[in-house]
């Protein structure tokens, strides 16, 4: 009856054109998102004439411009956009605007009720202020335009339709999905053309955790998260299969990387000629591993182990990491020393025991990228002399290498200034084991023999602890300890080492949130460019010790 079933909904389709615009679509399988989660998630309320209103979606990219399908602003009079909500429907919620907006530029190919050329600004009327909740995505950058993000878990959100409800969500949904092959898009929706100029994403399937945008949802975003950590805008919805949303068929986007051009051209955006997001590289690496050991066994007596690096990173971008806080320590009226930590909350730093035992105070520095630098615009100081340490850590040791700096002052939240966030409960047995952490400090920079002034970052995977054990013979690794892979630039992986000791390890979790699993301890004996692993303290593991020593409340589960 396959055929008789195609014809029906055809005539379905037809009959109801004139009251459901194309361009309503929806979230289906997804979930809630919270506050400041997609800062660049954008509600557009359309008025298409005096009796006809619709509902769609964008992103934010710069302050003055929203990314949006045709589909959703093509012939509309004017669209209230709501930017820095969850409610699309409640317009005195804390932090949300709504600016009215009368100026689109729909892509001059765009023919309506088709699906090429399927891309539009909607330009604000004032340029907006950016805050905790208000801040742009980022596109591909001009290296990309050949990506195909294939295998990519992409994420995209919207207040559209949700499940087998009859209305739009009030709240921002979101849902998750893999980016699949232009050919398999193809095989999927055999009667849709699929150009090289689209992008699709797997279908709804609630067993696979997989969801797929649907009514309400029309020029929602489709991001990534990029090599870098950085989310990135690769997508915007245009349609789904005939057979509706739900019917596990591919989702189709308009493919930003193909109108790099037509975005740089009709807005005041500038695309970025980078040659890839990726990590540095090392030459000569056996040379550089003998010259630090000579120098670490050398300077043993003056340098304290919990000096620690990044090696094998990037340099850090404002507002890429804003939970990283530099920790210029002082040991004595002689010696002081440096170390990293992460922001739990607007008093609690989570860093390593190493980097704190023993000390007078510590200079913490939050919200910038120069740790040298006390005039950066954003960057806060505040000078420690509280400190949490565990009440199992021996000084030397690598058991229990855990501890709080404690601000004397509440620290106010801002674009650059964020906690992260920690495992929840049920997270406590969860290994991470082969996803990609994320490690950064101010620590020595590949053969330099001094500390960094600016923040740099490192990914390397998530490896078993037996693997930890045959990489580090010598060492004593616990279930309290989580390793990562070590040095390998041509592989892309990096390695913390002197200056970044208490520095956080970083997972990007299945909600898209990223999450701190672990605080950096120990390398291998050999040196942190030896290729052995790294090893940190699992945080999972101390989720009673935080709670129990902070103001921070442990979530029993992710909403």
């Amino acid at each position: 009856m396959k055929f008789l079933i195609t014809i029906v909904l055809l005539l379905v389709a037809v009959a109801t054109a004139s009251v459901v615009p194309q361009k309503e679509e929806r979230i289906i399988g997804g979930s809630i998102a919270s506050a400041g989660q997609f800062p660049y998630a954008v509600g557009l309320i359309t008025r298409i004439n005096i009796l006809l209103s619709g509902q769609c979606a964008g992103s934010l990219l710069s302050n003055r411009f929203i990314l949006t399908s045709a589909s959703c602003v093509s012939g509309i009079q004017s669209a209230v956009a709501v930017i820095g909500g969850l409610n699309i429907n409640d317009a005195t919620e804390p932090g949300q605007i709504r600016p009215t907006i009368t100026q689109f530029i729909v892509h001059n190919g765009y023919i309506e009720g088709t699906d090429d050329f399927d891309v539009a600004f909607a330009v604000l009327p004032i340029p907006i202020s950016f805050t905790d909740n208000i801040r742009p995505v980022r596109l591909p950058n001009r290296r990309q335009v050949e990506g195909t993000f294939v295998g990519r878990q992409g994420t995209f959100l919207g207040w559209g339709r949700f499940g087998d409800g009859t209305s739009n969500s009030d709240v921002l949904r979101f849902g998750s999905s893999s980016v699949i092959t232009n050919l398999s898009c193809r095989l999927s929706l055999p009667t849709n053309t699929i150009l090289n100029e689209h992008i699709c994403t797997d279908g709804y399937d609630a067993e696979a955790g997989r969801g797929s945008p649907c009514q309400g949802d029309s020029g929602a975003p489709l991001t990534v998260v990029d090599t870098d950590g950085i989310t990135t805008l690769i997508g915007v919805f245009s349609f789904h299969s005939i057979l509706g949303c739900d019917g596990g068929r591919a989702t189709v986007f308009t493919r930003l990387s193909a109108y790099l051009d037509w975005i740089q051209n009709n807005s005041d955006i500038l695309l970025r000629q980078l040659e890839n997001y990726g990590t540095g590289t090392s030459t000569m690496k056996s040379l550089i591993a003998i010259v630090l050991l000579l120098v670490a066994v050398a300077t043993a007596s003056v340098v304290p182990q919990k000096e620690e690096r990044i090696i094998g990173g990037s340099i850090a971008s404002a507002g890429q990491f804003p939970y990283a806080v530099g920790l210029i320590t002082r040991i004595n009226v002689l010696m002081s020393g440096q170390c990293a930590g992460s922001l739990l909350s607007n008093r609690f730093i989570l860093t390593s025991a190493s980097c704190v035992s023993g000390i007078q105070s510590a200079v913490a520095v939050i919200g910038g990228l120069n740790i040298n630098d006390a005039s950066e615009a954003g960057q806060v100081r505040q000078t420690v002399t509280q400190f949490i340490v565990h009440n199992g850590y021996i000084e030397g040791t690598d058991d229990f290498d855990v501890a709080f700096a404690v601000l004397p002052i509440p620290i106010s939240f801002t674009d650059n200034i964020r906690p992260v966030r920690l495992p929840n409960r049920r997270q406590v047995e969860a290994t991470f084991v082969g996803q990609q952490g994320t490690f950064m400090g101010w620590g020595r920079f590949g053969d330099g023999t001094s500390n960094s002034d600016v923040l740099r970052f490192g990914r390397s995977q998530v490896i078993t602890n037996l693997s930890c054990r045959l990489s580090l013979p010598t060492n004593s690794i616990l279930d309290e300890h989580i390793c990562t892979e070590g040095l390998d630039t041509t592989a892309g992986r990096g390695s913390p080492c002197q200056g970044d000791s208490g520095a956080p390890l970083t997972v990007v979790d299945a909600d898209g949130i990223t999450t701190l699993v672990g605080v950096f301890s120990f390398h291998s004996i050999l040196g942190c460019d030896g290729g052995r692993a790294a090893v940190f303290t699992r945080i999972s593991a101390y989720l009673d010790w935080i709670q129990n020593n902070s103001d921070i409340v442990i979530q029993d589960n992710f909403q």
